[in-house]
């Protein structure tokens, strides 16, 4: 499934528009298909299958959108001031949305003027999107679900820069005016609960998870004389593989790993490598291989052709609290994934239980325990197992929208 095509109006939102007394949710996400960033998947999904719940939905983006595209989408661009630059640069680097929450509050009150909303719901990162709903909630009183794909603390990405005092403001503000604050893990859920017990009855979990509709499954591994081990995804800030890569150079320096044996092929963006000489000795030997980061579709069949599966989770000063939303795909692929990550990690207890053969390093385990288990995760078959019912069961993004609506339905009633 191409992000592009995935975004049609489908017959739950004609039934959405056939229905009389329907309630309208305002869903504000900064990206969303088809652009292809990870963080438009979540929003997306809950957009598809909120109407058969009962919502008709409007969704408000900064993405751009193809001619064509449904008429439930709307699109404010995204725009630069020279004070909204001055701004992001001395005081909030990174946050490209900033200068977006104006026209985007603007937007969303002539919508609700001329059909009110019954409800909003904004998702971040980045965070200025709960701007606008702030915004819409204070002026209107519209109920608000605030959601985060990422916390505001313990983010890898928000590690990288300077935001102490926004989100030592900004954060509190969000927990105080919403209806609601959803985490996407049980662990930031918990954490947020102990940070604020005055707020701890509105925190939800609502994990992230996968479409039934999407068509992803295990493919043939082409024929070639080395095993592939493929990480998909751009790696940026403290989020990096080098406890890995450390390992494997190791391993090769010891005589135990043929390194014309294994390829460590990085699709996306290779930031943060962790230790840069390892990672400039590998590469030199052909054992790490740095390519784009194709679209989508192409990504999952190259995903479903591989023979083992990274995942990065550990992020270095930050507790393990997040689940990167590939999981959810190299679980349904069924191959071998090997996580870098910590102990009792939500991912941890996810792989778990999921079935799938799979294997986790922890970076402050010593250098032989991490060696033994590289090793021993290198000699697993790649066989595609299916996942367990618990998975299924959990991670249906359909089941997972019936318990967003169950919150929008307890607000707007209220």
């Amino acid at each position: 499934m191409s992000l592009t095509s995935s975004v049609r109006p489908g017959p739950a939102h004609d039934r959405a528009r056939a229905g009389t007394a329907r309630k309208r949710v305002l869903i504000v996400a900064y990206v969303f298909p088809p652009e292809n960033i990870v963080g438009a998947l979540r929003p997306f999904r809950f957009s598809k299958s909120l109407p058969a719940c009962g919502y008709d939905v409007t969704v408000l983006t900064s993405s751009p959108q193809p001619p064509g595209a449904p008429d439930y989408i709307r699109h404010i661009p995204r725009r630069r001031t020279f004070t909204e630059k001055v701004l992001r640069k001395f005081f909030v680097p990174g946050e490209d949305a900033i200068p977006w929450v104006r026209p985007a509050f603007r937007a969303a009150a002539r919508m609700h003027a001329a059909e009110p909303f019954s409800a909003v719901f904004s998702t971040s990162p980045p965070s200025p999107v709960h701007a606008v709903a702030l915004l819409l909630n204070r002026r209107f009183g519209i109920p608000w679900v605030a959601d985060f794909r990422d916390p505001m603390r313990g983010s890898s990405v928000r590690l990288a820069h300077a935001y102490p005092y926004v989100d030592r403001v900004f954060e509190p503000a969000i927990f105080r005016r919403a209806g609601a604050v959803i985490a996407n893990t049980d662990a930031v859920a918990e954490s947020w609960k102990r940070r604020y017990p005055q707020w701890a009855h509105k925190v939800t979990a609502i994990w992230n998870g996968f479409d039934p509709d999407e068509a992803i499954g295990p493919a043939p591994i082409p024929p070639r004389s080395f095993r592939v081990l493929g990480h998909f995804g751009e790696i940026v800030g403290f989020r990096h593989p080098g406890v890995l890569l450390e390992s494997v150079e190791r391993l090769i320096a010891a005589g135990r790993l043929d390194p014309s044996a294994l390829r460590i092929r990085l699709f996306g963006e290779t930031e943060s490598p962790g230790n840069p000489e390892t990672y400039a000795a590998l590469r030199a030997r052909g054992v790490v291989e740095e390519l784009p980061l194709p679209p989508f579709a192409q990504a999952a069949r190259l995903m479903a052709e591989t023979d083992y599966l990274l995942l990065i989770d550990f992020t270095t000063g930050a507790p393990g609290l997040q689940v990167p939303s590939k999981l959810y795909t190299y679980i349904r692929i069924g191959r071998p994934v090997l996580a870098i990550t910590t102990r009792n990690s939500p991912v941890e207890r996810i792989l778990g239980r999921s079935g799938i053969p799979h294997a986790c390093i922890y970076p402050d385990s010593p250098a032989e325990e991490i060696d033994c288990r590289v090793l021993d995760f290198l000699s697993l078959p790649t066989d595609p197992v299916s996942a367990s019912d618990w998975f299924w069961e959990n991670f249906d993004c359909t089941v997972q929208t019936r318990t967003l609506a169950s919150i929008l339905d307890r607000l707007v009633l209220r």
